[in-house]
């Protein structure tokens, strides 16, 4: 929904982190992860952005 919004892709970012970022570190301390389970989330992470043409496919990695 936000990726779909009209605000501009600095302000896009920024509220996918404040909804995100909450969510992931709540469950880093309950969930055991494995290496596995986090490569996948992080290619999901760099996929859904690039789809809506918020981020380049090429960007540095550790942006994310």
């Amino acid at each position: 929904m936000i990726l779909k919004s009209e605000l501009n892709a600095n302000n896009r970012i920024t509220a996918i982190e404040a909804l995100a970022i909450p969510i992931l570190g709540y469950s880093f301390c309950i969930i055991n992860w494995r290496l596995k389970e986090t490569r996948k989330d992080e290619r999901k992470t760099r996929k859904i952005p690039t789809m809506y043409k918020v981020y380049h496919p090429q960007a540095e990695i550790q942006r994310i």
